[in-house]
């Protein structure tokens, strides 16, 4: 996957560009090219990362959750719980509460569906559904604040 000049930005702000650098390969320039061989554009990543003052690059994705993972843990390792399915979830204008299949409950701030882009969690095919409803399709996120 590739990380542009923001993306970076961002993770510098949490202070993890210099572990995204070292995990990925920063991108100096693309080229695409027709069926025939001809070019057919081209971009200057290293022009662009001078400009917004971060560089861009490509890592794998279980490198980038590995690294979000592991700071994320190191400020509380019980912060990230993983194997868990939400059947349901509820919010009101305080909090969200999510239930899981195991009977067990959690409130937080916000509830984040990150389980792909085919949403087979109920917090995502509940909130796919909300945004259908309001004409927007895949590719959308949806924070609670």
């Amino acid at each position: 996957m590739s990380l542009w000049s923001n993306a970076m930005v961002a993770l510098r702000r949490l202070g993890l560009e210099a572990p995204a650098l070292k995990a990925g390969s920063v991108i100096e320039r693309t080229r695409t090219f027709l069926s025939t061989g001809e070019v057919f554009g081209s971009v200057d990543f290293a022009a662009l990362g001078e400009k917004a003052g971060a560089a861009s690059i490509c890592l794998h994705p279980a490198a980038l959750q590995q690294l979000l993972l592991d700071a994320t843990r190191a400020g509380d390792p019980q912060s990230v719980q993983i194997g868990r399915e939400c059947i349901g979830f509820a919010e009101n204008t305080a909090e969200v509460c999510a239930r899981f299949s195991d009977g067990s409950s959690e409130r937080g701030d916000v509830l984040i569906g990150a389980d792909g882009i085919t949403p087979s969690s109920a917090a995502n095919s509940s909130a796919w559904k909300d945004l259908a409803s309001q004409g927007i399709s895949h590719g959308a996120a949806l924070l609670k604040e």
